[in-house]
């Protein structure tokens, strides 16, 4: 927890510093973490599955696993970014709500008087 704390803090202390190493795809793969992560486990169960018994798997079968898995991940990314982009708001603040009227409620709900 430390460490972790510690790498925080310095990557927030010299955001500035570090912006020009936050290229696009890393970005997205970032933004996108948790649908990243499900296809990465499908990924690794994928391989598994073309290595069988093999404790390695070498030659045109790796690159082909390698590449076949990273375009998988920046495809989720950018699949899951343009959904939140067309959807109006963002992963930290939600959705955008409409404010309501100038009445103090939303046009069109019943309100009830408390007595």
């Amino acid at each position: 927890m430390i460490d972790f704390t510690t790498v925080a803090v310095l990557a927030i202390r010299f955001r500035s510093v570090l912006r020009p190493f936050a290229i696009r795809p890393l970005v997205m793969l970032g933004q996108a973490s948790l649908p990243v992560f499900c296809v990465h486990l499908l990924c690794v169960f994928s391989a598994l599955t073309i290595m069988g018994n093999d404790p390695i798997i070498r030659g045109w079968k790796a690159i082909v696993v390698i590449l076949a898995s990273l375009s998988a991940l920046l495809l989720t990314a950018k699949i899951v970014t343009n959904r939140g982009a067309k959807a109006g708001g963002n992963r930290a603040t939600g959705p955008k709500l409409q404010t309501p009227g100038h009445g103090g409620h939303a046009p069109g709900l019943a309100t009830e008087k408390v007595g």
